[in-house]
């Protein structure tokens, strides 16, 4: 597994930072190789220690002092070894990731590198008069369809006889007949309704005029009535005083 990976990282690798990243790149495999050979030895240490750990408990078991004593110092030896190997890996760890960065770093440039040569590029094939060209184009495929259209429009065989001064007569005429025919359906329908809205107007008049009601008689006010009583007053008086003439005379 720690063969692969970065092989694997080295490999998708830019084309146009190939060269920029080549040694960052052939560091970290030589880098890898020596973790998977220190790993190696790592597991073999391991197993030895384990095995003379397992010797020096057996001759303690039977009593051989010196067996016991060869066994752990074989053991001590092996650990310190092993502390060795595992300080080499610890380096290496940390170079790998530090030369994983570079090789990132460089691969990074290169494609910005490559990026900024490609717009380069590109932009040097469309200037000013590549885009003036392009519109020159569309506008002359433009006048092209134009035409195309135009000649399509223009009418072949009969249709090419007809007179437009013609059929705009032709036109006015249906217009003027159908106008004089709505203003004739107008004039019978008015005349239509017009007896039937005369014998309506007399039924609506007297329906729309209610009956009044009978006026009382006014009343005669105070001094019409004081009036009223003196002239009869003066009637009587009058009537009185004609016997009584008439009886002295």
């Amino acid at each position: 597994m720690l063969l692969t990976m970065p092989v694997l990282f080295v490999g998708t690798a830019h084309p146009a930072g190939a060269a920029a990243s080549k040694p960052a790149a052939e560091s970290l495999l030589n880098c890898v190789q020596a973790q998977h050979l220190l790993t190696l030895r790592r597991n073999l240490l391991e197993k030895k220690i384990a095995a003379e750990e397992a010797r020096a408990r057996g001759c303690a078991q039977r009593g051989n002092e010196k067996g016991a004593l060869a066994a752990l110092r074989q053991k001590k030896l092996l650990a310190s070894n092993l502390e060795q190997v595992e300080t080499s890996l610890l380096r290496l760890g940390e170079q790998q990731s530090a030369l994983e960065g570079v090789a990132a770093t460089a691969e990074t440039v290169a494609a910005l590198a490559a990026g900024g040569a490609a717009s380069r590029a590109t932009m040097a094939q469309l200037g000013p008069e590549q885009v003036d060209a392009i519109y020159d184009n569309m506008a002359e495929a433009a006048e092209e369809a134009r035409q195309v259209q135009d000649a399509l429009a223009v009418p072949l065989g009969a249709a090419a006889e007809l007179d437009d001064a013609e059929l705009e007569a032709e036109l006015q005429e249906l217009e003027a007949a159908q106008l004089e025919e709505v203003g004739l359906e107008a004039a019978a329908a008015a005349a239509a309704a017009a007896p039937a809205a005369q014998e309506a107007k007399p039924i609506q008049a007297a329906a729309a005029v209610p009956a009044l009601p009978a006026t009382p008689a006014a009343r005669p006010q105070p001094a019409a009535r004081l009036a009223q009583r003196q002239e009869a007053g003066s009637e009587g008086d009058e009537e009185v005083k004609a016997p009584r003439a008439e009886v002295a005379a």
